[in-house]
């Protein structure tokens, strides 16, 4: 209460000094010095044990003969508000770190979606070409043209999705995975962008595998597309060669 302080020494109050070592408190410079100050800050933990912030501006009051008689101090309680500066500037670090996470997710699959609708149209030309050719390799055609449909879809499906990468919350499953499969379909689909640049691509196992791993075949399907597509576009001459192989289990 405002009526405990009357007669309490200001000094013993524990007053905490923010700046540099050896200052003084503000009101004992102005009584020597004579000369006003702004814009210092003290802090002082309060009978709850809170710690608060205050800008201090003093005044000198000259008494007698031009002389300093006191000063007169005014004090503002900044402590609310650099909480809340505090809290914004948080809050902005955050929007900040979602905008960079969607940045960089539509730069990933704006290359993504390029292989899927590059094979889709490739085959298409192809079949356009070639009306009357072999109904057993139109049929396989056919067949790359709808996977990289369907891979097209979930692709766009993730993009109109942002809000999960925003939060962090970006799905993957741990299902059985024709691994195998998918290797072949991506090289499949990324055939017609080799033989644009007179590149060979070729599937090599290498050891024996396991007809399925748990993995999200999706996710899968997106590595191995980035990894062999940027193997072919950084290849100007000879050949891509994925080659499958099994880690040794460890412990």
């Amino acid at each position: 209460p405002a009526e405990s302080l009357i007669g309490v020494s200001v000094a013993s109050l524990g007053w905490v000094l923010e700046g540099e070592e050896g200052a003084t408190v503000p009101w004992a410079r102005a009584l020597e010095d004579g000369l006003p100050t702004r814009h210092d800050l003290l802090a002082y933990v309060d009978s709850s044990g809170v710690r608060r912030r205050f800008i201090v501006n003093c005044s000198p009051v000259n008494g007698a003969k031009g002389r300093v008689g006191g000063v007169l101090v005014s004090m503002d309680d900044v402590t609310r508000l650099e909480e809340q500066e505090q809290l914004l500037r948080v809050s902005m670090e955050a929007a900040e770190e979602a905008s960079r996470a969607k940045s960089d997710f539509l730069s990933n699959m704006s290359h993504e979606i390029r292989t899927p609708m590059t094979a889709i149209l490739g085959f298409t030309e192809v079949l356009q070409r070639d009306s009357a050719g072999d109904v057993e390799q139109r049929r396989r055609h056919l067949a790359t043209i709808a996977k990289s449909g369907h891979h097209l879809l979930g692709l766009i499906n993730d993009l109109l999705d942002l809000s999960k990468v925003e939060s962090g919350a970006m799905s993957v499953e741990r299902i059985d995975t024709a691994h195998i499969g998918i290797v072949a379909e991506v090289i499949k689909t990324l055939r017609v962008k080799a033989e644009e640049k007179s590149v060979g691509l070729e599937l090599e196992i290498v050891d024996a595998l396991p007809e399925t791993i748990e993995s999200d075949p999706a996710r899968l399907r997106q590595i191995i597309t980035n990894l062999v597509g940027n193997a072919i576009k950084f290849t100007d001459e000879g050949s891509v060669t994925v080659r499958v192989a099994r880690e040794q289990d460890r412990l």
